[in-house]
């Protein structure tokens, strides 16, 4: 495996790219997918259903959840899991990873955490590099 910087913000697709359907990207070397919920939130989460395997982007959208294609259980933004076609209870431990994301400036950003990344506001612009830091000897 390819070694990552963790705490940074990595470019993972276009705004645009995010519509009705989930999205399949391979992310730090793991297969991911990308969603929009109903209002709107851009999620990430690893591809892949913990019942059995199944790809989650080859399921659909349903309100603020991505529902898995194989047995239909559904998983929030956040990985967890929020709806079980069996039972009235969701399996809490059925879980996926997720991953943090901004979406600014018509990108969605996401990245290995080990800490809190800072909050990436709309405003926000990476501040110009000190002239210390340009200096010639």
């Amino acid at each position: 495996m390819t070694a990552y910087l963790r705490n940074y913000w990595y470019l993972a697709a276009w705004s645009h790219e995010i519509g009705d359907k989930p999205l399949a990207r391979t992310f730090f070397d793991r297969p991911a997918v990308l969603f929009r919920t109903e209002a709107g939130k851009v999620a990430m989460l690893d591809d892949l259903c913990p019942h059995r395997f199944a790809a989650l982007h080859r399921g659909r959208v349903l309100g603020e959840a991505i529902e898995c294609p194989y047995h239909g259980l559904r998983f929030s933004p956040e990985g967890n899991c929020v709806h079980s076609p069996f039972s009235g209870k969701p399996p809490h431990a059925q879980q996926v990873r997720s991953y943090p994301v901004v979406e600014t400036d018509g990108a969605i950003r996401s990245g290995l955490r080990t800490r809190p990344f800072p909050i990436w506001a709309k405003s926000a612009r990476p501040p110009p590099p000190s002239s210390s830091a340009c200096t010639t000897t």
